[in-house]
């Protein structure tokens, strides 16, 4: 090693390891892993090279060190670290073939650790406060990776997401981007210096224009390598090649903290022949200048403005000979804000026709959660983006199915038995799976045990979970074979085998020792625990089980393997079990207290 590093950024690791052989061009690459993920190994960190020279030709600088190895180390504190030359990722990154199948987890990490090679080894930050020059462009690195290896829809998903996670931390609104105090370096690993700083390079990118982006990284890069750097050399790079002034976006940006918060407004006025779209900022403290493209369209063709927000209420007039369709603000969806799209219904039916993203359509879906209307022009919408060509936006119409907020049309649900049997991407195959199970019916018992046997822990979870409703004895007597290999979500679907198989009888037991599990283990059984109360005859019973169930639901913070919607898919099911039980038998008044109390204490 004959290039100067950051002190940091020494690493040695010794163990008894596997070692595959890769490499891109002359550099060599290895990977260093426990002998039994030998045979896994290109499976999981097999991307490195073409990340290489996509990241390489992206810089317009090649991968600025002799070699580059990567090592998986047990009990290590971190998810992975960006040693020079050689990147150390925790056990995360291990992944038997069938949980590759289901897609690698660990992939972003890979790219992510990779990118830092450049920014945070070649160019490291002068100090933690200026922890953005190493982590927000490994973050957005893994934007860049996804955008490339699988369009554009991907990245714009896992922008969401990313986005997401950084408003769902509430103390995050009140942190800077470049911040000078803090108790413990530890605090600058957050989601302002990852999540949020990623979004940023991704608004920078759209506003100065890919070229000016990319050429100013490799200027930076040039500037800057084998030194420590901090985000005025960013800023300064950046303008020297757009020629644009930034210091108004990184004030508010990188030395500031917060976000907008905008309710979007749209009113019409036909005799003048005038729409307006009202922009209000509704953060306290601070009003943000930012630059919001917004598509017009009419006759179903977009045509585009660039409006300045300047003040807590900005209005745009838009003059029109054709009264427009849809106003789209923000058509990329890059903005970092929280959005009140006051559109009325007959716009979001415009938006899911016009939608060109999944962004777009996923707001419509969400739309369509809070406020569904029974119309023919509702259920279309459904059934055009069942036959999306993105896999993620028929997932997230899935989704939206399988909570049983929304009743399925025979039309939808053909659609949906054609995607459990020949959806390619596994986990959306699920998910057709889970929809079928709502109320499932004997003819499909045998796509259910078809997908008991599937290679993918997903479709073999949900397949064993459809049959524990249309045929428990069955599936319970299919759980042994599938415990020795069971992760994820099947191992969470064996449970409800393993529940199914207790003992009515003993239901005050059951309950008790569902109670003293610690609270994550609980939650895990969840909805397994559900299975057993449907069994239940005595009232009590039935509601002590139910109700420790419901409580676990409202602990979730987010949807951990998918249970928060487990839980609901299971308790409608149950309901539906119940309304059936009443039609046939009219004075069943189990069944009629049993789904009063289940409709009173979900909610749903």
């Amino acid at each position: 090693m004959d290039l100067p590093h950051a002190p940091y950024l020494f690493f040695m690791g010794v163990g008894d390891y596997a070692i595959i052989k890769d490499k891109y061009k002359a550099i060599p690459i290895d990977y260093y892993v426990e002998k039994e993920y030998a045979p896994l190994a290109r499976q999981i960190f097999g991307d490195t090279p073409a990340m290489m020279a996509f990241f390489g030709q992206l810089l317009g600088m090649e991968y600025p060190w002799p070699k580059y190895a990567q090592i998986v180390g047990r009990d290590y504190v971190s998810g992975a670290m960006e040693n020079t030359t050689s990147t150390l990722h925790g056990t995360g990154a291990y992944q038997n073939a069938r949980q590759l199948k289901d897609g690698n987890r660990w992939e972003v990490v890979v790219a992510h650790e990779l990118f830092h090679q450049w920014f945070g080894d070649l160019v490291t930050a002068e100090s933690w406060s200026n922890l953005t020059v190493n982590e927000s462009f490994a973050d957005y690195s893994e934007y860049l990776w996804l955008e490339h290896k699988y369009g554009k829809d991907h990245a714009l998903a896992y922008n969401h997401e990313a986005m997401q996670g950084y408003f769902g931390v509430g103390n995050n609104i009140a942190k800077h981007l470049v911040r000078f105090q803090y108790d413990d370096k530890e605090e600058m690993f957050d989601g302002v210096s990852y999540q949020k700083g990623g979004r940023i390079q991704n608004m920078l990118r759209q506003y100065v224009g890919d070229s000016a982006y990319f050429a100013a990284m490799q200027l930076y890069l040039q500037q800057n390598r084998f030194k420590p750097a901090e985000a005025h050399q960013w800023r300064l790079a950046l303008e020297e090649v757009s020629g644009k002034d930034l210091n108004w976006f990184f004030d508010q940006w990188y030395f500031s903290s917060g976000h907008p918060m905008v309710r979007l407004k749209y009113l019409h006025n036909d005799s003048s022949k005038t729409m307006q779209v009202v922009i209000q900022q509704q953060q306290k403290d601070k009003i943000f200048h930012l630059p919001v493209d917004i598509d017009v369209y009419t006759k179903g063709k977009p045509e585009r403005m660039t409006w300045w927000t300047r003040s807590e209420s900005d209005t745009v007039n838009i003059n029109y000979e054709v009264q427009p369709e849809w106003i789209n603000v923000d058509p990329q969806r890059m903005m970092l804000w929280e959005k009140q799209n006051q559109q009325d219904h007959q716009q979001w039916i415009a938006q899911a026709r016009f939608a060109k993203n999944h962004i777009e359509k996923l707001e419509v879906l969400e739309y369509f959660t809070g406020k569904w209307k029974n119309d023919p022009a509702s259920y279309a919408v459904l059934e055009k983006m069942l036959k999306d060509e993105y896999a993620g936006t028929r997932k997230a119409v899935l989704n939206l199915l399988r909570k049983g907020t929304i009743k399925s049309t025979p039309a939808l649900l053909a659609q949906v038995k054609t995607l459990a049997g020949t959806e390619k991407d596994l986990p959306t195959r699920a998910y057709a799976i889970d929809v079928l199970a709502l109320e499932p019916l004997p003819q499909d018992l045998a796509l259910f045990s078809a997908a008991v046997k599937d290679s993918s822990y997903s479709v073999a979870a949900a397949g064993l979970e459809a049959m524990a409703r249309l045929a428990p004895d069955q599936a319970i007597a299919l759980t042994p074979s599938l415990k020795d290999d069971a992760k994820g979500r099947l191992l969470l679907a064996v449970k409800i085998a393993d529940y199914l198989n207790k003992d009515t009888a003993q239901a005050a037991e059951v309950i008790e020792q569902f109670r003293k599990l610690q609270i994550y283990d609980r939650i895990l059984e969840a909805n397994a625990m559900l299975y057993f109360a449907n069994r239940l005859t005595d009232l009590a019973s039935f509601r002590k089980a139910t109700a420790m169930v419901l409580e676990a639901h409202r602990i979730l913070r987010t949807d951990l393997q998918g249970l928060q919607t487990g839980i609901m898919s299971t308790v409608r099911w149950m309901m539906k079990q119940r309304e059936i039980a009443l039609q046939q038998n009219p004075g069943n008044e189990t069944a009629k207290e049993q789904l009063k109390y289940l409709k009173d204490k979900s909610g749903w």
